[in-house]
């Protein structure tokens, strides 16, 4: 398959990228940047018109966590826009290629109601909505909405990372009181759900907007998650982690959603616990 990644850099496109390159396709990458974006629109659009791949994985997004105008709109050009024009190339010079991009589970409450937890996840809806748009008009798309990953590689200032640093290193980490649930999942499930979607979206003929979670139903409270990995390199947890020295964040999610839907055909398959194991010492073999 001819095959096009944007965000190919980061945590999720590079693991894409890699997956799909050592199953012998011919993967291009290119990398948006909103600062640039008249410029990188025309490039896009240039690139999908010569190549005509045969799916475009959009893995690269602004996670910017303000929501000042100068944040709005760098929000809205990475994670509206770019989705907007990658969608009117296919339609107008890649008719027949696939569209994955990427949501998040912020975008709905423990209810599973749309109440974005902050613009990042109200920026991910509103490119839902604009999507829905081109598969009127025939293109074939899925929008991906991943909780918690992990894995190889990440550098991102996550939880589970700050963890594994702090017990790996023998240091106190001052946290909130880790009564927040979250849903972690394996890089290499991930891309499992992104296979199993791009077969969803081949047996489509017509357009649409596929809209699935990529969760283990099994969500966990952040505490639990110290406490599993303390174990793992037998401490006590106590003593590397303290629990409330930080006030919890303005609309702090406490219980995860577990309405909706997942992607047909798919399951996390790596246990937490492994998972964790594997990443505390990738990340003491790196830190060394």
């Amino acid at each position: 398959m001819k095959i096009l990644v944007t965000g190919a850099r980061g945590f999720l496109g590079s693991h894409i990228y890699k997956h799909y390159v050592n199953l012998g396709n011919v993967v291009t990458s290119y990398s948006y940047r909103a600062d640039n974006d008249r410029q990188a629109r025309a490039e896009i659009v240039e690139l999908i018109r010569n190549i005509k791949p045969d799916l475009i994985i959009n893995a690269g997004a602004s996670q910017n966590g303000k929501d000042d105008p100068d944040a709005v709109h760098e929000l809205l050009l990475s994670n509206v826009a770019l989705p907007g024009y990658v969608a009117w190339a296919i339609k107008n010079h890649a008719p027949d290629c696939l569209f994955i991009t990427f949501g998040s589970s912020w975008q709905f409450d423990d209810e599973n109601d749309q109440w974005p937890f902050n613009a990042y996840a109200a920026s991910k809806t509103a490119a839902e909505d604009l999507l829905t748009h081109y598969a009127q008009d025939g293109v074939r798309m899925a929008s991906l909405r991943l909780y918690d990953t992990y894995g190889p590689g990440d550098n991102r200032n996550k939880v589970v990372n700050l963890i594994a640093d702090a017990m790996n290193g023998r240091t106190i980490l001052n946290m909130s009181g880790g009564e927040q649930e979250i849903d972690l999942i394996h890089i290499k499930d991930v891309i499992a759900a992104v296979d199993q979607t791009k077969q969803l979206l081949s047996e489509r003929a017509d357009g649409c907007l596929l809209k699935y979670a990529v969760r283990s139903c099994q969500p966990i409270q952040i505490k639990e998650i110290a406490r599993i990995m303390s174990e793992i390199r037998d401490l006590d947890v106590s003593s590397m982690v303290n629990l409330g020295f930080y006030p919890y964040r303005k609309r702090e999610r406490f219980v995860l959603d577990c309405k909706q839907e997942r992607v047909p055909g798919w399951r996390a398959e790596i246990k937490l616990e492994d998972g964790l194991r594997d990443l505390m010492e990738m990340r003491r073999q790196q830190n060394r």
